[in-house]
């Protein structure tokens, strides 16, 4: 008969480990308004309306 300890370590290692829910998360408070300060930045453009610049790209992100 086979030694069944490295078989159960095995199957214990890929069991899923019980863990606390995490905490829900909120956004972190600003000290600005990010709309008002664009709409100062787009009045000073002189770009046609309805068109749009795409800046950034698909694994652009933010972490505080």
């Amino acid at each position: 008969m086979r030694n069944p300890i490295p078989f159960l370590v095995a199957f214990l290692s890929l069991c899923p480990i019980a863990r606390p829910a995490p905490a829900q998360e909120s956004p972190l408070p600003q000290g600005w308004e990010y709309a008002d300060a664009m709409r100062a930045v787009a009045a000073k453009g002189h770009a046609r309306p309805g068109v749009v610049i795409h800046i950034g790209d698909s694994i652009t992100c933010a972490n505080p």
